[in-house]
């Protein structure tokens, strides 16, 4: 998913390898985050459960996790699932808020 530090941009796809070590990377910002935006990432040759790929999430922009909490980052460390998939379900006056999909 780019390289370490990176921030993702919306509607694109990107394989996440963690083999040379855990890495992370940043959610498009609120001016870049519209309703309907995704972004998918596929994880890599099963290489998460020995080091972490992490989504940080900037000021203004919230990832509700499974349980509707929210979490300031996405950190994936396990097989299971393959991969997921980000959606921008809304964005009011404050925040864009994303979800998995």
């Amino acid at each position: 998913a780019g390289n370490n530090g990176a921030t993702l941009v919306s509607n694109m796809r990107y394989g996440a390898l963690t083999d040379n070590g855990a890495f992370s990377v940043t959610a498009p910002s609120y001016a870049n985050s519209s309703p309907g935006d995704e972004i998918v990432i596929g994880q890599v040759a099963n290489s998460w459960p020995y080091n972490a790929f992490t989504v940080n999430f900037p000021a203004n922009v919230v990832f509700l996790n499974p349980s509707g909490q929210r979490d300031a980052q996405l950190i994936c460390n396990t097989s299971n699932p393959q991969g997921f998939r980000l959606y921008c379900a809304w964005k009011d006056g404050a925040n864009a808020y994303w979800v998995l999909a």
